[in-house]
C-alpha cells in the first residue's frame, strides 16, 4: 500500500483557489448534430519546473503550477538532491536521494511510491491518469530493464534487453499505451530534441504484454496515434516527418530546412487530425531559434504555430483537451526562455518567464 505523507519539500507558496460553484443545469438534450468541443477541466495546472544552472544538491527544483489563463496556484520547491522530469494525474513524480520516488501533490502533500532500486534511474514514464508508471535501470554490464508501478502494487518487471550496445527503457506513454525504445547506450552532446535512438515496442497496459511496432528500426518514432498512425523521423533524410498509418501508407511531409535544421517533439492531438513538431536551427546555446508547425495527418499540409520561435513542450501532453498547446523556449534560445499556452484560434498565455513545462496536473 502507499502511503500519504505530509514531508519532503518546503512549500514556498501557495495560493489555492476557492472553488466555485457548479453550472446548474438547464435539463435540455443537445441536438443529434450539436458538436460537442471537448473543454479543458477548470483545476487542470500546468507544472513549469525551474531548473537552475546549478546542482539540484545545491539548488533545488522549483515548481510552478500555473493556471491555463496563466495565473500562477502554487509554487513548491523540491528537497535538495531531488529531481523531477513528470507530472500527470494528480501526481507530480520525484526521486529522492538513494531511489525514492513519491508523488507530490498540488497541496504540498508527499505519496511514498516506494524505492526504483536503483540511484540513477531513467525518468519516469506515467499514463495519462498518473496511476501507473515505467522506469528503467542500467547495470554495470549495460543490461537494461524496464518495470512497471501501479498504486498499491509492487513492481513488476516489464522487459529487459538482450543487445549489445543497447538498451531497453521506456520513451513515451501514447494513446496506444507505453512505449519502450531498444535505445543506444552512451549518447551525449548538444540534444534538442530527443527521438527514439532504436526500434519501439508497445506494452498493453492491461496484459503488460509487448508487440514490435513495425517502421521504427530505420525511423526514429516520436508517437502513435489511436488509429495507429506512426509519427517519426526517417534516418538519412533531414528536414522530414513521416506520418505511417496501420496500414501501411506512409505520408512524407518536407518541413523547411532553414527552420528545421534539427526536428523532433511530434505529437498527434487528441482526436489524431493534427500532429505537432518542433524544429531548431541547430546554431548552438545561446544561438539557438526554434520552430513550431502543425500538420495534417489527412494531407500532410503543413502551417507554421502562430506563436514563432517556440518549440512544442515534451509529450503528447503538450496538447491540451480543446487543442490549445503548450510551447516553450528553453534557456539556449537566442531569445530566452518563456512558456505560452497556444489556443485554437491562435491566442497566445504567457505562463512563465522561464523553466520548462513537464506535464499537466488534471486531478
Amino acid at each position: 500500500m502507499t502511503a500519504r505523507v505530509s514531508i519532503g519539500v518546503a512549500t514556498a507558496a501557495v495560493l489555492l483557489a476557492a472553488c466555485g460553484s457548479s453550472p446548474t443545469s438547464t435539463g435540455g438534450s443537445p441536438s443529434p448534430s450539436a458538436t460537442v468541443t471537448p473543454t479543458t477541466a477548470a483545476n487542470t495546472l500546468i507544472v513549469i519546473a525551474d531548473y537552475r544552472q546549478s546542482s539540484p544538491e545545491t539548488t533545488p527544483i522549483v515548481l510552478h503550477l500555473v493556471r491555463p489563463d496563466g495565473t500562477e496556484a502554487t509554487r513548491l520547491t523540491l528537497n535538495a538532491g531531488a529531481i523531477t522530469t513528470t507530472a500527470s494525474g494528480s501526481r507530480i513524480f520525484v526521486v529522492e536521494r538513494g531511489g525514492a520516488l513519491k508523488a507530490l501533490h498540488r497541496d504540498g502533500s508527499v505519496e511514498e511510491l516506494g524505492n526504483l532500486a536503483s540511484t540513477t534511474p531513467t525518468p519516469i514514464v506515467a499514463s495519462p491518469d498518473g496511476n501507473s508508471w515505467l522506469w528503467g535501470t542500467l547495470d554495470t554490464n549495460g543490461k537494461g530493464t524496464v518495470y512497471a508501478g501501479t498504486k498499491g502494487a509492487s513492481p513488476r518487471v516489464v522487459d529487459q534487453s538482450t543487445e549489445t550496445a543497447r538498451a531497453v527503457r521506456p520513451y513515451s506513454w501514447t494513446q496506444r499505451g507505453p512505449a519502450i525504445e531498444h535505445g543506444a547506450v552512451g549518447i551525449g552532446g548538444y540534444i534538442l530534441f530527443y527521438t527514439a535512438t532504436g526500434p519501439i515496442d508497445l506494452v498493453d497496459p492491461a496484459s503488460a504484454s509487448i508487440t514490435s511496432l513495425n517502421g521504427t528500426t530505420d525511423c526514429s518514432f516520436s508517437d502513435l496515434a489511436t488509429n495507429g498512425m506512426n509519427a517519426c523521423f526517417p534516418h538519412g533524410k533531414g528536414h522530414t516527418l513521416s506520418l505511417m498509418a496501420a496500414g501501411g501508407q506512409v505520408t512524407s511531409v518536407a518541413l523547411p530546412a532553414d527552420r528545421f535544421a534539427v526536428e523532433g517533439a511530434a505529437y498527434f492531438s487528441p482526436n489524431g487530425d493534427q500532429v505537432i513538431v518542433g524544429g531548431a536551427t541547430g546554431a548552438g546555446a545561446g544561438n539557438e531559434r526554434f520552430a513550431t508547425d502543425l500538420v495534417k495527418t489527412s494531407d500532410g499540409s503543413i502551417t507554421p504555430l502562430s506563436l514563432d520561435n517556440v518549440r512544442p513542450a515534451n509529450g503528447e501532453w503538450a496538447w491540451m483537451p480543446d487543442g490549445s498547446l503548450i510551447v516553450y523556449r528553453p534557456q539556449v534560445a537566442a531569445a530566452g526562455p518563456g512558456v505560452w499556452l497556444v489556443g485554437p484560434s491562435g491566442t497566445v498565455t504567457k505562463l512563465a518567464a522561464a523553466g520548462e513545462p513537464i506535464g499537466v496536473l488534471t486531478g
